[in-house]
């Protein structure tokens, strides 16, 4: 008897897998658990129009992916933090730090848990920190990388009148 099943079950497949068993095990045990259904011609157009919705919803992420994706390849973040006379950087740059510029400068929305900093940003100065940013799925990432650099100061007076 072939069935859908409803569930992943070892050794048996995944998710809405057709699969071939016998005729016992389908009734007393998959359809009694409700992890199966059979596969009729009604319920096989069922499957085929879910995978072929969640095709549809997956190309659209990934057209999205690759907007933000291409915007964000021309976007320079610069951020101000406190270094020692060596140039170690107190407390570095966080991703939470890069999503928030990211929304208060570019009106770009990034989950800060889906920036993942390959190194910390806080090693001497100058360097080059490569990083990604990832989306939901592997194919909506985005190398972003950040440099750092010494700012030039701002002249001030020390005492007397201007």
């Amino acid at each position: 008897m072939k069935v859908i099943l409803k569930e992943n079950i070892k050794s048996i497949g995944k998710k809405d897998e057709i699969i071939n068993v016998s005729d016992g095990y389908a009734r007393n045990y998959l359809f009694a658990k409700n992890l199966a259904v059979e596969a009729t011609n009604s319920n096989l157009a069922k499957l085929k129009s879910k995978k072929e919705s969640e095709q549809y919803k997956k190309d659209v992420e990934k057209e999205e992916a690759e907007k933000q994706a291409d915007k964000m390849s021309k976007i320079r973040l610069k951020f101000k933090v406190k270094a020692g006379e060596n140039g170690k950087v107190f407390g570095g740059v966080s991703s939470k730090e890069i999503a928030e510029k990211l929304e208060k400068e570019y009106n770009i929305k990034v989950d800060k848990k889906k920036i993942e900093l390959k190194e910390k940003v806080e090693d001497p100065l100058p360097t080059v920190w490569r990083n990604r940013l990832r989306g939901r799925s592997p194919l909506s990432l985005c190398d972003i990388s950040l440099r750092c650099g010494k700012a030039p100061r701002q002249g001030r007076r020390l005492g007397g009148r201007i």
